[in-house]
């Protein structure tokens, strides 16, 4: 059995697309090891883990933690090492000089992704983006290259070895979580919780509903910096309105809490790595059989609006926002069949099932 070593410097170890789909999924012809910022190391659901020490700082992270997940990495001595973090491209590259094969999972694009980033300063951001440019330009080739996104694929046209494995959910488990509905009407969102991600303006559509004598509850499950999470129950505790912020939960108990929800939110921004990358909730929530609303990217509208399963609006518009939900609620019978159309669009058409064979066949393909 070929050894294979799984790496993060960034991600929390139950990531859904690392741990749970990726690493479940290759553990079960592989012998596999993950590398990963957690406080222990051992077994965690069957798979070995190795835990790096978490920073307080982006450039101690990139500096030391980076540092300690390469000399890991020697340690396990490995046929493949598959790579999740941009930071790591240089720790792929010495790997590469020991004569190891090397994965790199994009996640997301780059250069576009700094171009809304709030760290980075305005002013430096297009030469950043262009230098960024030019290192994968000089970097990517030495390893095989996994997509997360098809929009990616048609970005780097000069990637020789690559195969896109999209961020499905494993559409069967999901579509078997049933709970009671809540009995106040709720929105549920479930992902990463930052600016860019719609939670701000989706209390301000609450807060329309509000005015208007509509009391609607928000589940929003998923991790995020302290600021802006206290900035979100700010707003609500001095609206009046119901926030659960839950935190960073396991897929499965995420999803049990969307379960009890009665429409799934996707309301993203509209910055360049959004608009081109279909986010993986839209299809849980489907999967759950929930409405979806969703933004008016053109993306977007291909699934939800094409599989007939919810609503698209402008993300910047809280009473376009809080008119759809006002509809769904008001239309109970037309927002359970959305759910079921979106439930059966997932299970025949959106699942990881057929994404972890595209993964089993390319790791095929880099071994020999």
């Amino acid at each position: 059995m070929n050894k294979i070593v799984h790496i993060s410097s960034v991600h929390e170890l139950f990531d859904n697309r690392i741990f749970w789909k990726e690493c479940k999924s290759l553990s079960e012809k592989y012998d596999l090891t993950l590398i990963i910022p957690h406080a222990e190391s051992g077994k965690v659901e069957g798979i070995p883990v190795i835990g790096l020490e978490r920073q307080s700082s982006r450039v101690k992270r990139m500096l030391i933690t980076t540092m300690q997940a390469f000399q890991h990495a020697l340690e396990e001595d490995a046929q493949l090492y598959h790579l999740h973090d941009p930071e790591l491209i240089p720790v792929g590259l010495l790997l590469r000089m020991k004569g190891k094969k090397v994965i790199f999972d994009m996640h997301e694009n780059v250069p576009g992704s700094i171009r809304s980033k709030g760290w980075v300063p305005k002013s430096i951001r297009k030469i950043l983006c262009t230098l960024y440019h030019g290192f994968e330009k000089l970097t990517l080739n030495r390893f095989g290259i996994i997509f997360a996104e098809e929009s990616y694929e048609r970005e780097y046209p000069w990637i020789r070895t690559s195969e896109t494995v999209l961020n499905m959910p494993k559409a069967h488990k999901i579509a078997r979580i049933h709970k009671k509905k809540q009995q106040t009407p709720t929105i549920g969102y479930i992902g990463r919780i930052g600016p860019n991600r719609g939670s701000a303006i989706l209390l301000d559509a609450l807060k329309v509903l509000d005015k208007q004598g509509m009391e609607v509850h928000f589940e929003c499950v998923g991790g995020g910096a302290d600021p802006h999470l206290n900035q979100l129950q700010e707003i609500a505790q001095s609206n009046d309105l119901t926030l659960r912020l839950h935190g960073f939960l396991k897929p499965e108990d995420g999803l049990k809490i969307m379960a009890g929800c009665h429409i799934g939110m996707a309301i993203l921004m509209p910055v360049p790595n959004y608009l081109e990358s279909l986010p993986t909730k839209i299809f849980e929530y489907m999967a759950l059989g929930l409405p979806v609303i969703a933004s008016d990217f053109p993306l977007y509208r291909s699934i939800v609006e094409e599989e007939e399963c919810g609503i698209c609006v402008d993300p910047e518009n809280e009473h376009g926002i809080a008119e759809a939900i006002q509809w769904l609620i008001r239309n109970p019978n037309k927002a359970r069949e959305m759910g079921e159309r979106g439930r059966q669009a997932v299970l025949e058409k959106y699942s990881w099932q057929n994404e972890a064979k595209k993964l089993h066949e390319f790791y095929e393909q880099v071994i020999d």
